[in-house]
């Protein structure tokens, strides 16, 4: 438990959190960022339910490629 806190800190850095909403800005899957950081789909999912601030940082991104696909 305690790694799976010192790793979701580690990803709520104002760095890190740019280079979430950038993959997702870039269309990667919840599975390849999960990959991507280190860990299981079911973690990140996980950390989208505990932490807002994660949530809304993939929603972001996201809406930006939902928004070009609808165009």
């Amino acid at each position: 438990m305690v790694i799976w806190v010192a790793k979701i800190n580690e990803w709520l850095e104002k760095d890190n959190l740019i280079l979430l909403e950038g993959w997702a800005r870039d269309g990667l899957t919840f599975e390849q960022i999960a990959h991507n950081i280190g860990i299981n789909v079911t973690t990140l999912r996980d950390w989208r339910k505990k932490e807002p601030t994660i949530s809304a940082i993939l929603k972001k991104g996201r809406e930006v490629v939902d928004y070009e696909v609808e165009n």
